[in-house]
């Protein structure tokens, strides 16, 4: 019988391969990891959002909790933000019996005690959000904080 051909037989120092596998299982981790904080900036960028649950969102209307937050450059994107997140919240009370758990998962409504979307006073809502909103656009022309920083929570007056 003919010996094997070197390359065939190679053989690897013990603890080697496992060396090995443990460099390539932390590549993907790292691979997946950067994956994921693009798709959620892909995300932030695209919806104007600072808070979601969803690991990417393909669209703002597809994501759980609503796609909201305090990145939108001009009032009339606000106006638009707003409009969108209470579109979104007589949405979730049309879809579910379980409207209050998923208003409360939207940021600063987790103290909000309304029952339904008739019970919430819009006005109140807009006024405490677009302080904060107000707010953030101030502290980010002043101390110079990044775009995409997330601002402090803010309890919701609903």
């Amino acid at each position: 019988m003919a010996p094997a051909p070197n390359n065939l037989h190679r053989s690897l120092s013990p603890g080697i391969l496992p060396q090995r596998l443990q460099a390539i299982f932390q590549n993907q981790i790292q691979l997946l990891q950067r994956a994921i904080i693009e798709s959620r900036l892909e995300c932030e960028r695209h919806c104007g959002i600072f808070r979601y649950d969803a690991v990417s969102c393909m669209n703002c209307n597809v994501s759980r909790p609503a796609c909201f937050g305090y990145n939108c450059e001009s009032s009339e994107e606000w106006e638009a933000a707003l409009k969108g997140l209470f579109d979104y919240i007589n949405k979730i009370y049309q879809q579910s019996a379980r409207w209050l758990v998923a208003l409360r998962r939207i940021p600063g409504f987790l103290n909000c005690t309304s029952t339904s979307p008739a019970m919430l006073n819009f006005k109140r809502i807009k006024a405490s959000m677009s302080e904060t909103w107000h707010n953030t656009l101030v502290n980010r022309k002043t101390t110079g904080w990044p775009k995409y920083r997330i601002p402090p929570t803010t309890v919701i007056d609903c």
